[in-house]
């Protein structure tokens, strides 16, 4: 995956929600030959067809399904793991801190904090909320 670019899976779940190539490319304020070119893209890169093309209507195959809804799940997770280093780095600004969070700060967090389910934990056995705590 390395060489293919990360918009084109935002293309394709675009896409998935949209079921339209001209609603795709005014969400994503691209013209509608560059969203068929990600598309080509990524099936020439999988060597499976992700669409279904009709002259009115689009649908994704059962592989474009697949692969939007992992592409969707990626991306929510980067998001997360994107709010949870923003929430660190608030953490680490406020006095007496020291770049430290807490399992306190978790309670305040939507998803139970950076270190909740795993993410950036450094501890084993743990509890998670606790991950990054000083030893």
């Amino acid at each position: 995956m390395a060489d293919l670019p990360v918009r084109h899976l935002h293309t394709l779940v675009c896409l998935a929600e949209t079921g339209s190539f001209r609603r795709a490319a005014e969400r994503l304020k691209l013209s509608q030959p560059a969203v068929s070119s990600h598309i080509r893209d990524l099936e020439g890169h999988f060597g499976v067809a992700l669409v279904h093309r009709t002259t009115r209507r689009v649908s994704l195959t059962a592989e474009g399904e697949a692969l939007a809804a992992r592409a969707r799940r990626a991306f929510q997770e980067l998001e997360m793991a994107s709010q949870d280093l923003r929430d660190l780095g608030r953490s680490s600004s406020r006095p007496g801190r020291g770049g430290v969070h807490s399992a306190h700060d978790d309670q305040d967090h939507p998803r139970g904090g950076a270190a909740s389910g795993g993410r950036l934990s450094r501890g084993g056995n743990r509890d998670p909320r606790r991950a990054l705590e000083p030893d």
